[in-house]
Order: C-alpha cells, then structure tokens, then sequence
C-alpha cells in the first residue's frame, strides 16, 4: 500500500473519484434516520394520546 493512500485512509479523506457515491450513501442514511425519527416522533405523540 502506497504511503499516501494509507494517509488518506487514516484522515478518513474521500478521493475524488469516490466523492459521488459517498454523497449519495451519505444522503440515504440521511433519509433514514429521518424516516426513523418521524415514527419514532408519531409513535410517541399516539401514545400521549392514547391511540395505542
């Protein structure tokens, strides 16, 4: 392994040939957990209500 690639592995640093896909799995997580929290969130607000 070159000195470099190991460097960046380290920093955690995206190449740029790999910036796209990291974006986009970025972005999923992203509606991921936002997709988790609204249940959570409409999961907590039934139960106040006393729906479930």
């Amino acid at each position: 392994m070159s000195n470099k690639k190991r460097t960046s592995e380290q920093t955690g640093r995206i190449p740029a040939s790999g910036l796209g896909s990291a974006i986009e799995r970025y972005a999923n997580q992203l509606s991921e957990k936002r997709k988790d929290t609204r249940a959570g969130n409409q999961l907590f607000n039934d139960m106040l209500r006393g729906k479930r």
